[in-house]
C-alpha cells in the first residue's frame, strides 16, 4: 500500500513525491516513476511523515495499520507492491532420486501450499486496507453508513482479525 498525504489516485502522482521505501529495489521503482525514494527503517516513517520529511511510504496494510501510518496520512493508494518473493528449489540429482509417488505427492503439496499462500496474502492485504480505512470497525460493534453494502468487508471479526 501507498500511504500519502495528499490525494494519489494513480502511480504516475509518485511524480516530484519523496517516497519512503524499505529497500533499493523499490527505491528505484519509485524512482522510475518520477518520484525520489527515500530508504528509511521503518521506526522513521511516522515522524517522516508527521514532519514531511517524506509525502509517501510503501508498506504492507497490516504493518501500516499496526504502526498507526493511517493518522499519519490523509490518504491511501490500495496497490500493494514490494511484496517478498520466495521460492521452493530442490536440486535435481535428489529430485530425481526420489520415488515417483513421493515427487508427485510433493508436487501436488506445494500446489495447495502456493494457493492457500496467495489466499492468505488476498485476505491480510483486504484486513489491512478495511482496517486502515475505517472499514474493519465491524468488530467494535458499530455498523455506519459507509458499511453499508459493503458485504464480507462489513461482517463481524474475529479476535484474531481485529484491527
Amino acid at each position: 500500500m501507498i500511504f500519502c498525504n495528499g490525494e494519489i489516485k494513480g502511480l504516475s502522482d509518485l511524480k516530484g513525491k519523496k517516497v519512503r521505501t524499505g529497500n533499493r529495489t523499490l527505491a528505484e521503482f519509485v524512482e522510475a516513476l518520477g518520484g525520489t525514494g527515500v530508504t528509511m527503517a521503518f521506526s522513521e516513517v511516522v515522524p517522516a511523515l508527521q514532519n514531511k520529511v517524506v509525502d509517501c511510504a510503501i508498506t504492507g496494510t497490516l504493518s501500516g495499520n499496526s504502526a498507526k501510518w493511517h493518522e499519519v496520512s490523509t490518504h491511501i493508494y490500495a496497490l500493494p507492491v514490494g511484496w517478498s518473493q520466495v521460492m521452493h528449489a530442490a536440486n535435481v540429482r535428489t529430485w530425481n532420486k526420489l520415488a515417483p509417488p513421493v515427487r508427485s505427492f510433493l508436487q501436488a503439496e506445494i500446489a495447495r501450499l502456493e494457493d492457500a499462500i496467495w489466499k492468505a496474502m488476498d485476505n491480510e492485504t483486504q484486513q489491512g486496507f478495511d482496517c486502515n480505512t475505517g472499514r474493519g470497525r465491524a468488530h467494535h460493534g458499530h455498523q455506519g453508513e459507509d458499511d453499508a453494502g459493503a458485504g464480507e468487508r462489513g461482517r463481524s471479526r474475529t479476535a484474531e482479525e481485529e484491527c
